[in-house]
């Protein structure tokens, strides 16, 4: 997985469930989250701007996502080789 400060992309490559499970489990990690940061900093809202979103890859597009992938911090100039980003 790829953490950039504004963006969290990643690639899965499982048996392939429900199309919704994967979207709920998301959704439920990401509210529960939220409450926990939100009520521990007095916050309240969305900490992430826009939605979940999957859907199912071929092996060819899996290959470039995950590319594209490590490259986002190459791209958005955090570090100079894709290795380098912790």
């Amino acid at each position: 997985m790829g953490l950039l400060p504004d963006a969290k992309p990643c690639t899965s490559d499982c048996s392939t469930p429900p199309e919704k499970a994967l979207s709920q489990e998301i959704g439920d990690a990401h509210r529960r989250y939220a409450c926990r940061v939100n009520s521990r900093e007095g916050w309240i809202g969305h900490l992430w701007q826009g939605r979940f979103a999957s859907f199912p890859m071929d092996k060819t597009h899996l290959y470039i996502a995950a590319r594209s992938i490590e490259l986002n911090p190459v791209r958005v100039n955090l570090v100079k080789k894709p290795q380098e980003y912790r």
